[in-house]
Order: C-alpha cells, then sequence, then structure tokens
C-alpha cells in the first residue's frame, strides 16, 4: 500500500459515519522481542503515545492521536514504521479509532503489513 493509498483510504473512512469526530486516534499492532518493543515504547513516548505498557507477551498497541490531514496521518504511520524498524521491532497494522478507549472506540483498518 503506497502513501497515495493510505491518504485514499483515510479520506474514506473519515467519510463514515461515526469517524467524523474530531478526536480520531490510530493504533499501532506491533511485535517483538520484549527489549525491542520497550524502545519502540520510549521512542513513542517522546511523541505524546499512549498504552505504551503491557509489550511482555511479544505485542504492543500504542495509540496516537491522529493528525487532521490524511497526508499528515500517512507520514505519521511512515515515522512509526521507521521507529519501529529501528528499534528491531515489526509494525503488523494500523488502524483509525474515533476514541482513545479501546472499550467505546469504533475503530476500522487503514493499512496490513505483509511479511
Amino acid at each position: 500500500m503506497s502513501i497515495a493509498d493510505i491518504i485514499e483510504r483515510v479520506a474514506v473512512l473519515r467519510a463514515e459515519a461515526g469517524f467524523d469526530v474530531p478526536d480520531l486516534w490510530l493504533t499501532f499492532y506491533l511485535s517483538g522481542s520484549l527489549a525491542s518493543l520497550d524502545r519502540v515504547a520510549e521512542a513513542l513516548s517522546r511523541m505524546e503515545a499512549v498504552n505504551l505498557a503491557d509489550g511482555e507477551g511479544g505485542f504492543l498497541y500504542p495509540k496516537l492521536r491522529a493528525p487532521e490531514s490524511a497526508e499528515d496521518i500517512a507520514s505519521l504511520i511512515g515515522q512509526v514504521g521507521q521507529i519501529t524498524k529501528q528499534c528491531g521491532a515489526t509494525l503488523l497494522s494500523v488502524d483509525l479509532d474515533t476514541s482513545r478507549d479501546p472499550s467505546i472506540s469504533r475503530f476500522a483498518e487503514i493499512i496490513r503489513y505483509d511479511d
């Protein structure tokens, strides 16, 4: 999936009922060793990410506030992908969420990476 595809997917999602809220979040699905996920969590904490604990099972699901524009969302996804790779972890997929709280959030997948 290219940057243009991500931008198009975000635009489609934002047009759907329920995703027209002002406060959207991105959830990043990561896998890796505890050490690599700890490095990712440390880097993402500087970007004000939340949900940075519980990487012990080999997975981590950090959330970042989604920027306003689809282009900025695509850029942020790329930036987190680079951080993840540099830290030795794997970015599996990214969702767009309507809330920071997963128990009340509606979500839809933006991109799934295939290895």
